[in-house]
């Protein structure tokens, strides 16, 4: 397993890259939170849907969170871009023990109050207009595998190009506070995407 090397000057750099690259391709980008932000870990999952989704996070934690971000990877992919380790990727592979290790690295993540964990629960890349999101068993067991106390945020990416050249980006998050189960979770993450789809369309 790859674990996260956080080094300080590759945190900088791409907290740059990420702002230029953000601000080169998108029109808008809209932060739509009523996250109350605490000094204990931050859990955030998110829809995956793009090739910019980790780029996202990496905004919203420069803007927002101000924590040491983790995001976990496929090894393959992660060994061609070992630099990604230096900012807070880590990696997982398919096989039963790599994952189980790589849970209880998560975990082990949630006993840093400076920690952010980025998780998503699909497993895979799936359209954006993919509904209902799909979770994966891992989530849970990484929520059930803490004593710790952590904020657990949904992260809700919709993009609209309406009259401009670029898309418009909007970013929208709040926080789950119901019981930790699998069915909860997922049921609670597509009512609040449907709240924020029809939000949108206003």
């Amino acid at each position: 397993m790859i674990k996260a090397r956080h080094k300080p000057f590759y945190v900088w750099l791409f907290n740059q890259y990420t702002r230029k690259m953000l601000k080169k391709h998108f029109h808008e980008i809209n932060i739509n939170s009523d996250v109350n932000l605490r000094n204990i870990p931050a859990v955030i999952i998110a829809n995956h849907f793009s090739w910019w989704d980790g780029f996202f996070v990496v905004y919203l934690n420069y803007r927002m969170f101000h924590k040491k971000f983790h995001v976990m990877m496929l090894e393959e992919q992660l060994k061609k871009h070992r630099i990604l380790s230096k900012a807070g990727a880590f990696s997982v592979t398919k096989k039963k023990k790599s994952v189980l290790e790589s849970i209880n690295y998560c975990i082990s993540l949630l006993d840093d109050p400076e920690n952010l964990l980025l998780f998503y629960p699909q497993g895979e890349i799936q359209s954006s207009y993919h509904f209902p999101v799909k979770f994966e068993k891992g989530l849970l067991k990484i929520l059930d595998g803490t004593n710790r106390e952590f904020q657990l945020i949904f992260l809700v990416v919709l993009t609209d190009y309406f009259s401009n050249k670029r898309p418009v980006l909007n970013l929208n998050l709040t926080e789950f506070s119901g019981p930790f189960s699998q069915s909860e979770i997922e049921k609670a993450y597509n009512n609040f995407m449907m709240e924020c789809i029809k939000s949108q369309k206003e």
